[in-house]
């Protein structure tokens, strides 16, 4: 697999040792820096680097390594078609690509040593996506988050989807919707029952005041 990683100063020192490694294990490896210890550079550029290098073709997956994975996973995800995560052990590295699509792993240099970092990296690599109907349909939804931004909330404090095609799910999925209560915390999901439209745009019943009767949806 082609890869592209980059490190700051705090992931120096464990990318040099993984490299290697990676090269070893038969992955051709972009390594787009950082190439030596510098106290003064900034995770977001090593981050940015190694999105863009997955956005363009150039690499298939990523990894970013910087003290804790946090800010090198922030700066990846601000790249449009970036599915990153911080991962320390092999069940999130996994699982991340196989239901989520995970494209890029974040790691921290001053977390987790070589030998779990092998073990983290390799569980990332060695996952596909499962090409399952409910994957594929959050997958759909998180892209459509990323196109829009977040759902826009109505004067009743539920999202706001009647002006948007995105209302009816994907995946032959179409006849689900979810329902939400407005708690002090914000509004939660207490519900995701069978609806009765297929089209973009809810009942006004719904959208106001839902209630879920045991026999359908009513106001």
């Amino acid at each position: 697999m082609r890869l592209a990683i980059g490190a700051d100063h705090a992931g120096y020192d464990l990318k040099s040792q993984v490299v290697p490694w990676l090269e070893a294990s038969g992955h051709d490896v972009v390594d787009l820096g950082a190439h030596f210890v510098d106290p003064q550079d900034d995770y977001p550029d090593f981050a940015a680097a190694v999105a863009r290098s997955l956005t363009a073709g150039e690499a298939e997956r990523g990894v970013v390594i910087c003290g804790s994975g946090v800010g090198a996973s922030i700066t990846a995800n601000k790249v449009k078609g970036i599915r990153a995560s911080v991962c320390h052990d092999t069940f999130t590295a996994r699982q991340g690509v196989e239901h989520d699509a995970m494209n890029v792993i974040c790691v921290g240099g001053r977390v987790i040593g070589l030998e779990l970092a092998k073990a983290v990296l390799g569980a990332f690599l060695d996952a596909s996506f499962v090409p399952e109907s409910r994957f594929q349909r959050r997958l759909d939804k998180l892209n459509e988050v990323e196109r829009r931004g977040a759902w826009p909330r109505n004067r009743d404090g539920y999202p706001d989807r009647s002006n948007s095609s995105a209302w009816a799910t994907s995946s032959g999925d179409s006849n689900r919707c979810r329902a939400f209560v407005v708690t002090r915390g914000g509004p939660t999901k207490t519900a995701n029952p069978p609806c009765s439209w297929t089209t973009s745009k809810p009942s006004s019943s719904v959208r106001s005041s839902p209630k879920n009767t045991g026999s359908g949806w009513s106001g």
